[in-house]
């Protein structure tokens, strides 16, 4: 639904998800993103961190987190996120 553009009914779908298991930070990692692209960042915000806090090498989470804080303008917290996303892409996936 998400991928569709149908954020709202993504988010319920998901957070129907996040009741059944609350440790699905791929979950609140998809709330985070829908967040965002209905530009409110700092709910957004409050799921990506709860994504990262069940998953710290969760790249995804740190990258979106990024996004979230570029658009309120909060440049140096989004590049101590994209360093995360750099860090943990390296080390759980090298090349």
């Amino acid at each position: 639904l998400i991928n569709k553009g149908d954020y709202d009914e993504g988010v319920k779908t998901l957070a129907r998800c996040i009741k059944i298991n609350p440790d699905d930070f791929a979950a609140y990692t998809m709330i985070g993103i829908a967040l965002y692209n209905q530009r409110d960042y700092q709910k957004a915000i409050t799921f990506l961190n709860k994504s990262i806090e069940l998953k710290v090498n969760n790249t995804s989470g740190y990258l979106n987190r990024a996004r979230c804080y570029t658009a309120l303008k909060d440049y140096n917290t989004a590049l101590k996120d994209l360093e995360q996303a750099a860090y943990y892409d390296n080390n759980t996936n090298p090349r």
